[in-house]
């Protein structure tokens, strides 16, 4: 049942895009994510707010607890609260963005579904890797370090090798950067570190390599993921040919 649920989400994750297409009044994530990407973190907040309220109105037209559309327009109430605090922390308001990231907290505690993802790891990557970001953008690197790692997850794998870059340590960058996988933030460190060591042409390959990842991933919509999409576009500015 547990991996029911998680898998429920993750479709459910996708499924506002396809319907988006259909009916421009519902929410679209991809066009939170290509905000994100442009660097528009204000507009970005104003779609997490339409997200928020559409999801809450979803749960609010069919209270019926038990059924999967129920529990999971719930838990996308939660994911969007956190992608809020991201974007919060993001301009600088750390205050409010764990204002919104405890309030999540005190909403999936009051309500069905997250204890369940919880146990396959979903609702607390997306807290924990949330209070990281807030914490990494408050200038606390070595307490968003030890966050972004208990536990790992896909966000926080890029964003550790992002603060080792910035902390002086290219090699260990490299090496959190190469173990991340897919990931746009990796993808970007590892071209920072070719570009640093004059390596041109290999270095346009890691960004562009991020920047198509930013516009084709799928079921990810967290600011975290998307929110060096600015810097990337600069870089592939700054190298082009």
């Amino acid at each position: 049942m547990k991996v029911y649920i998680a898998t429920l989400f993750l479709w459910f994750l996708v499924l506002p895009t396809i319907l988006a297409a259909n009916d421009q009044s519902d929410f679209d994530p991809k066009q939170l994510t290509l905000l994100v990407t442009q660097g528009d973190f204000q507009s970005a907040v104003a779609k997490t707010d339409h997200a928020i309220a559409y999801y809450r109105d979803l749960v609010a037209a069919d209270p019926h607890e038990q059924k999967a559309g129920f529990i999971l327009n719930n838990l996308q109430v939660g994911y969007y609260m956190c992608a809020k605090a991201q974007l919060l922390a993001l301009r600088g308001n750390f205050e409010g963005a764990d204002k919104i990231l405890s309030g999540a907290k005190t909403y999936a505690s009051n309500h069905p579904g997250f204890s369940g993802f919880l146990t396959e790891g979903g609702w607390e990557t997306v807290v924990s890797a949330t209070h990281a970001f807030i914490l990494e953008k408050a200038g606390k690197r070595d307490e968003a370090a030890k966050a972004y790692d208990s536990p790992p997850t896909i966000y926080g794998q890029g964003r550790l090798a992002l603060l080792a870059l910035e902390g002086g340590d290219d090699t260990k960058a490299r090496q959190l950067a190469l173990a991340a996988g897919i990931n746009p933030t990796a993808y970007f460190v590892l071209g920072r570190l070719e570009e640093k060591d004059r390596h041109g042409e290999a270095a346009r390959e890691w960004y562009n390599k991020a920047w198509v990842e930013l516009q084709t991933v799928k079921n990810v919509f967290l600011p975290v993921y998307f929110c060096e999409g600015p810097a990337i576009a600069r870089a592939q500015k700054r190298l082009e040919k």
